[in-house]
């Protein structure tokens, strides 16, 4: 039993570690927003005339099954993608804001204490949320990081933190199962799950 939770705390920890390193910031303070938009336009007969580029929207076929079981296999993959996949878009985009805040601090000094700082808020407001995730799930969430921001999560824990705690958790998430150096691969062997998450994108599932 108490090996049992010393794994499920590990598990626990490398899944909130990596949505940290992804996240950064859990707020960041902004000004108020300009009023209206800019966009692009073009004159025609003397007139301007905004242009907008319409969203890509990608059509998936209709998913068919040979057996019972790999229909229940894929209502499970779902559920978990659907579970995850709001962390990664999560990540994408706090990742961003992460950057631009740590882009003017030169001292390293500093740049430590502000990432302890993020770590310690991104702790208070996702743990109880990161700790009911299944290891299944976790896997999905390193693929979908990468998907999301353009980065396997060992490179990302490279940059904030260094080759030896990225060795580390690399380590610690194998055995979970878990590949932190792992590319998704939407045309291979992650088609199922792009394949998901385009429907998620879609609505229709």
């Amino acid at each position: 039993m108490i090996v049992y939770n010393s794994l499920e705390v590990m598990n626990r920890n490398i899944l909130i570690f990596v949505l940290f390193l992804c996240c950064g910031l859990t707020a960041v303070a902004q000004d108020d927003p300009p009023q209206g938009i800019v966009t692009k336009a073009v004159i025609i007969d003397g007139d301007t005339v905004p242009v907008f580029w319409i969203a890509e929207v990608r059509i998936t076929a209709p998913i068919t099954f040979k057996s019972k079981g790999q229909a229940i296999t894929w209502t499970k993959l779902v559920k978990n993608v659907k579970r995850v996949y709001p962390y990664a878009r999560l990540a994408s985009k706090k990742m961003k804001e992460y950057n631009e805040l740590l882009r003017p601090v030169e001292s390293k000094r500093e740049r430590k204490k502000m990432v302890n700082e993020m770590q310690d808020d991104l702790f208070a407001e996702f743990e109880q949320e990161v700790k009911s995730l299944t290891i299944s799930q976790g896997k999905i969430l390193v693929k979908l990081i990468d998907r999301e921001t353009g980065y396997p999560t060992f490179d990302i824990i490279k940059e904030y933190k260094g080759s030896i705690m990225a060795g580390f958790w690399q380590i610690a998430g194998s055995i979970f199962g878990y590949n932190l150096k792992e590319t998704y691969e939407p045309y291979g062997k992650d088609k199922e799950i792009e394949t998901i998450v385009i429907m998620i994108e879609n609505g229709t599932i």
